[in-house]
């Protein structure tokens, strides 16, 4: 094979773009990562699965934003179970979990490409790899734990079965590629307009029968059989809920949990990849000029975003991140004192993150409850009163002296209190 040969192979063209996509999301890596609330709650589970010390498996997950008078909406365990994973590997430190999540993601490109190439075209699975490595949205999504990006890291595999059965026209692709589509759909419920979307695709473009579109959502049923088997074991938990919401749909509406619903990119990055793929089988002819002008105009503005050092971690407090949270851990362990507590007054009073770090090197036992501690470490702005801060994390240890204060960088100190 000649170099020219070789420059025209989907290897190479692979080997290219994957590449670049590794280099651009490992740009300021540690400083652009968000490990905050919900991503160390979900840790903390992860990390009892790993250890054993949970009896059973855990059929849900966390609950969805999404709330309603104390009523709360759960998605599948497989979340925990996904998570723990690259904790594992990733010897439970966040920062190399979180990064060979992000390798995962950019090899899922692989999947992605082979099977928009069989369900479609060459072109047109160029243009989706070249969107899937690098739009910003899909860049900042899949550099650390968290489901919806998990979600859109695994919708590759429900492209490449569904190619394999076009290529093949063998029912078991079917059935696995609808299984594949339930597991993933169990990551979050985004994806049910996705689920809707792909029907039509199935029924307009590969010329469905209904038999073929009952295969494929047997299929569906089938990967999302553990929550199903949470509801008939608890009363139809989810569905109740569901009704609640219909029930109550103005005052849903207009609560506070529904308000950033249109303005919160995650709820819509899987349906992004979806609509891509679904609006390319419109397009007859694409051209690959278009396509590689498409890949260096995303790759300038990645550069542009990217290469300056981020001022916090993505989707953290303001000028708040991983490292800083780590800085203060690493203070308070310095203390070596035995029973104490922790709060972030600037994002998550109950400095979920701390509590995992602790969890991580088996130091929650230091934890005290926040009404019976006696010292409270305090991470705060520098402009802060924490004395008139209403969380009852503070409010529970007065009066308090203050021990020791630290500067964690040029926004924020820690203080250590204790209730005289």
């Amino acid at each position: 094979m000649t170099i020219k040969s070789a420059l025209k192979t989907d290897w190479f063209f692979l080997l290219v773009i994957i590449s670049l996509a590794i280099l651009i999301r490992s740009l300021n890596f540690s400083d652009s990562l968000n490990f905050s609330s919900d991503q160390a709650k979900f840790s903390i589970k992860s990390l009892e699965i790993l250890r054993g010390e949970i009896n059973g498996p855990v059929l849900i997950g966390p609950s969805v934003s999404l709330q309603l008078e104390g009523k709360e909406f759960y998605q599948g365990g497989v979340i925990y179970y996904f998570q723990a994973l690259f904790l594992f590997l990733g010897n439970l430190d966040p920062i190399r979990a979180s990064y060979l999540f992000m390798l995962f993601s950019c090899l899922m490109t692989i999947p992605l490409y082979k099977g928009i190439k069989s369900l479609i075209n060459e072109p047109s699975a160029k243009f989706v790899a070249i969107c899937f490595c690098f739009l910003p949205t899909f860049i900042s999504y899949t550099k650390f734990l968290w489901n919806p990006n998990f979600q859109l890291s695994l919708l590759p595999l429900f492209f490449l079965l569904l190619g394999l059965y076009k290529k093949h026209h063998k029912i078991f692709w079917l059935l696995l590629a609808g299984i594949s589509f339930g597991i993933v759909f169990q990551f979050h419920y985004q994806l049910f307009i996705g689920f809707l979307l792909i029907l039509a695709f199935m029924k307009l473009y590969l010329k469905f029968t209904l038999k073929k579109t009952l295969i494929f959502i047997s299929g569906v049923t089938l990967g999302f059989l553990p929550m199903i088997i949470f509801e008939l074991r608890n009363d139809f938990l989810n569905t109740n809920t569901l009704l609640f919401y219909f029930e109550h749909f103005s005052e849903f509406s207009n609560s506070n949990s529904s308000a950033g619903f249109f303005t919160n990119r995650h709820y819509f990055i899987s349906l992004l990849l979806i609509v891509i793929v679904l609006g390319l089988t419109s397009l007859k002819n694409l051209n690959l000029k278009i396509v590689y002008s498409l890949a260096t105009f995303l790759i300038a503005i990645d550069l542009f975003l990217y290469i300056p050092k981020p001022t916090q971690g993505f989707g953290m407090a303001e000028n708040w991140s991983y490292p800083d949270e780590l800085k203060s851990y690493n203070l308070i362990q310095a203390e070596n004192i035995e029973s104490y507590n922790v709060t972030n007054l600037r994002y998550d009073t109950l400095a979920q993150t701390q509590k995992y770090l602790h969890k991580k090197d088996n130091l929650s036992e230091n934890i005290t409850d926040y009404w019976e501690t006696t010292k409270l470490f305090v991470i705060a702005l520098k402009s802060k009163d924490i004395n008139s801060d209403p969380a009852y994390e503070v409010q529970v240890i007065k009066p308090y002296k203050v021990l020791k204060e630290w500067e964690i960088n040029q926004y924020y100190k820690m203080y250590l209190l204790e209730k005289n």
